[in-house]
């Protein structure tokens, strides 16, 4: 199967489950905390974490940012709470 129907009831098992998968398979290349970031702090499509720092959220974001596109996912429209 290449493509899952959004709006299935199985959507949001599979995206989580997607996500999980990502985050476990490519721990050892990106790190711990990108692959948590993936595996605990995301429901469906919505991810929420909090770090100590700005460069902290930068670098996890772009490590899972990295993480995805060999498995088709895309992450993108990342919001905070500084404007940097």
């Amino acid at each position: 199967m290449n493509i899952h129907l959004f709006g299935a009831a199985s959507s949001p098992g599979v995206a989580n489950f997607c996500l999980r998968q990502t985050g476990e398979s490519k721990r050892q290349q990106y790190g711990d905390e990108a692959a948590d970031f993936l595996k605990r702090e995301y429901y469906v499509d919505d991810g929420l974490t909090s770090v100590p720092t700005v460069e902290k959220a930068i670098e996890i974001i772009k490590k899972s940012q990295e993480m995805c596109p060999s498995d088709n996912l895309r992450l993108h429209e990342f919001a905070s709470n500084k404007k940097s």
